[in-house]
């Protein structure tokens, strides 16, 4: 039962960044965090008596949570059901990856299902591509008559995308977004890149493709984690490979996506729309999505009194905080706007000590966790920078791919591990 059990978490833990941009019946929360909550008194079941395992993470959610319920004695203005839902939010998600996913999530098993549903992914996003600009027609990319679990009105998010098609298609596979393609994909790019495994000329050819899909969805995000990951590649193959004709190969690889992207940025309008908003970051000000997922956290930060910047303002908090002190930064398009990046938000919730505790704590995760772990962890650093993903099925499905590739690491050595298994783990 435990097995199976083990099966399902896994399954629905790596689909759970797709199925959670549908809602449930209860407002607030995502389908496939519903399904989850249905599962945890089963799994609960089979989890008495067991010891957990503590990390350093842990540490820093217990000051995130206990900033939370201490700050609200020194705000003068806060929304009761916005703390008590981003607590509950919190919770939900220490629970689902520090807890149960410590005897229920399957590396091996979960690596296999990821790779067939990136897979699909990419290959409809290019399906989306050909299917506009040979035959104009959009494919969908939600299942229709299905509510969506948006934070916006599902008409007003529709306009939105009709008027971005004006410009130019931005494909987004079975995602809301391009960036969520972006964010959901790219573990695989690395796994085929950094493991072992990944020495094959089909692993080699799998990270290309996917990468050719990612730049294809015109993600900002995908371009700069792409470039990063890939120049590392490079260097690790022109420094450690000692076969010449294996090196002579990868620079010829090197020089052809060079030329590549100098050509679609001079012929292709998409591609150079995207590019050109890495232009767009100004310190000055302008409301554009560059600068609210880049700038606009930390400018907030800049402006909150400084025993907040010390402790945090705690989760929650933001919209009340801002209106209260009548804060405004130069990037915001009313008062009270609560979007930033995850660095920033942990930085302006849990202030200069919570920030330190999170940094302190993928420190430690680096330096206990295997190769493939610690390249999550730049990556959900370097997203962090970029991108809203705190406390989401992203944030957990990264900290499950750090957390337990480490845990099974430690499985192998005490001999409980199948050969299977064993097997995987030297190539991660």
């Amino acid at each position: 039962m435990i097995d199976k059990l083990a099966k399902i978490f896994t399954f629905l833990l790596v689909l759970m960044p797709i199925i959670n941009q549908y809602a449930s019946p209860i407002r607030q929360i995502g389908f496939g965090e519903i399904l989850f909550m249905c599962l945890f008194p089963l799994m609960l079941v089979f989890m008495i008596n067991k010891q957990l395992k503590v990390n350093a993470y842990l540490f820093f959610c217990v000051y995130i949570l206990a900033i939370t319920f201490l700050i609200i004695l020194f705000q003068r203005a806060y929304s009761f059901d916005d703390v008590v839902f981003r607590v509950l939010r919190e919770v939900f998600y220490i629970v689902l990856f520090l807890v149960f996913a410590q005897f229920y999530f399957d590396f091996n098993c979960a690596i296999k299902i990821y790779e067939k549903v990136v897979m699909g992914v990419c290959f409809y996003l290019i399906a989306q591509v050909i299917a506009f600009n040979l035959f104009g027609i959009v494919l969908p990319w939600y299942i229709k008559g299905l509510p969506l679990y948006i934070g916006t009105e599902v008409e007003y998010y529709m306009q939105h995308f009709m008027k971005m098609y004006t410009y130019f298609y931005r494909p987004t596979s079975v995602f809301l977004e391009p960036a969520m393609v972006a964010q959901y994909v790219l573990p695989m790019v690395i796994f085929k890149l950094f493991c072992k495994k990944a020495n094959s000329k089909n692993s080699l050819i799998i990270a290309i493709f996917i990468s050719v899909s990612l730049v294809l969805s015109t993600s900002g995000q995908s371009i700069v984690v792409l470039s990063l990951f890939w120049f590392i590649w490079f260097l690790k193959n022109i420094i450690y490979k000692r076969n010449l004709i294996y090196k002579i190969a990868t620079l010829i690889l090197i020089t052809s996506i060079g030329f590549s992207v100098f050509y679609f940025y001079n012929t292709n309008d998409s591609f150079q729309l995207t590019l050109n908003r890495f232009n767009s970051i100004d310190t000055e000000g302008g409301v554009n999505s560059v600068n609210l997922r880049v700038l606009r956290g930390f400018s907030v930060y800049e402006k909150i009194n400084l025993p907040f910047k010390i402790f945090g303002i705690g989760l929650g908090n933001l919209t009340a905080h801002l209106i209260e002190y009548e804060i405004m930064t130069p990037f915001d398009k009313e008062m009270g706007m609560e979007y930033m990046n995850s660095f920033s938000y942990i930085l302006v919730s849990g202030g200069i000590i919570g920030i330190s505790l999170f940094l302190w704590a993928m420190f430690d995760l680096f330096l206990k966790g295997t190769t493939y772990a610690r390249y999550i962890i730049v990556l959900i650093l370097v997203l962090s920078l970029m991108a809203s993903i705190y406390s989401s099925p992203i944030w957990a499905l990264y900290m499950c791919l750090i957390l337990y590739a480490k845990k099974l690491s430690h499985d192998e050595n005490s001999g409980h591990q199948d050969n299977l298994t064993k097997k995987l783990i030297t190539e991660v």
